[in-house]
């Protein structure tokens, strides 16, 4: 942060670090109102390509995560008037239909982006794993998935455990526990040295889910109390999604989490 300081004082008028910032704010800190005044700070000193991306995947991101909803419609919809792009379109629709907790049209939404680039499917399986009967549609995604990281050389670690569960629900157990293993040695690696993934929360979030699915419930609600307690505040989408995933279905009728649940909503902004 020191050094996009010390860049607005040599140029106030670099776009780049407001919204650099912006997203350190935002999605880091959670300190939305600095955020999104960094975001707007930006938007009003770029024109050209860049300025969808950070009207929708910046500016609306963060409007939607503390709930509101029309500002975030208006920040993608001005977005859309600028590229057009039915891809942008049909992504935002569906992020925000997610967040309505309307999530079957949520997934229909992100359907038709697969319709427009089959390939494109990074962060699809949060769709499906959070809606019943979508087993065999998961593993193909799941299989998709794997295939796009292959080909860029990277890991797939931040959605490890979803590709575990879409190979569980198949009966690929041993492929499965492969990726819940993977999943959990990033997570966990992740916590001990404090990666941004740890710092917002995202690492508690999913080792608590992983464990939950394999059964191990003590580590699940150690690491969902570890949450609780890095988390001041939560995001709309995370209430929503805690809520709906297929992950947590073993203990997500039992009292204790359903009090997170409640303790969750209660630091929803």
């Amino acid at each position: 942060m020191d050094n996009y300081d010390k860049a607005l004082r040599i140029n106030p008028n670099y776009s780049g670090a407001y919204r650099a910032k912006g997203f350190i704010f935002t999605f880091i800190k959670q300190d939305y109102v600095k955020g999104i005044n960094n975001f707007n700070k930006a938007l009003n000193l770029i024109s050209g390509d860049e300025r969808p991306d950070l009207l929708g995947w910046g500016l609306g991101y963060a409007y939607l995560e503390v709930g509101f909803i029309d500002k975030a419609k208006y920040c993608w919809q001005e977005g859309f008037a600028l590229n057009g792009s039915k891809e942008y379109y049909y992504n935002s629709s569906a992020w925000i239909e997610f967040n309505l907790e309307n999530l079957e049209v949520a997934l229909k939404w992100k359907k038709k982006c697969e319709e427009i680039d089959s390939t494109n499917i990074i962060d699809d399986l949060i769709y499906y794993t959070v809606l019943p009967n979508h087993e065999e549609e998961s593993y193909v995604i799941a299989k998709k998935e794997i295939e796009s990281y292959k080909k860029s050389g990277a890991l797939n670690l931040l959605q490890s455990y979803r590709i575990g569960y879409a190979f569980w629900k198949v009966g690929k157990k041993k492929e499965a526990e492969y990726y819940f293993d993977q999943q959990i040695k990033y997570d966990e690696e992740s916590i001990k040295l404090g990666r941004d993934i740890a710092q917002w929360g995202g690492a508690y979030y999913d080792l608590s889910a992983t464990y939950a699915f394999l059964g191990d419930k003590v580590k699940a609600y150690k690491y969902l109390d570890e949450l609780n307690n890095t988390m001041n505040i939560y995001p709309l989408y995370w209430v929503i999604l805690a809520k709906h995933d297929r992950l947590f279905a073993s203990i997500r009728n039992e009292e204790r989490f359903q009090k997170i649940l409640q303790n969750m909503e209660a630091k929803y902004i």
